[in-house]
């Protein structure tokens, strides 16, 4: 497999839920097909799509546990998780 791979860390996971969540992209473009877009997906049914990565947050609105996924798409168009 020669496309991006995405991944991300937890970098601050308050326990008061009504403080941000914050995350840090950890993914990389392998060869020469760069990454374009990564779309946040945060398990409460928000999410967002950026071109850059870098840090994001999230304020959740109601306590709980969720399962966040990262995808990302390169620049010839291969979207992976």
């Amino acid at each position: 497999f020669r496309g991006a791979q995405a991944g991300f860390e937890i970098l601050k996971d308050s326990t008061c839920y009504q403080q941000p969540v914050v995350f840090r992209d950890t993914s990389r473009a392998n060869g020469s097909s760069n990454i374009v877009s990564r779309r946040w997906l945060f398990g409460d049914g928000a999410s967002i799509t950026t071109a850059q990565g870098g840090l994001v947050s999230h304020q959740y609105q109601t306590p709980g546990l969720y399962t966040v996924s990262l995808e990302v798409t390169d620049a010839a168009g291969c979207r992976v998780r």
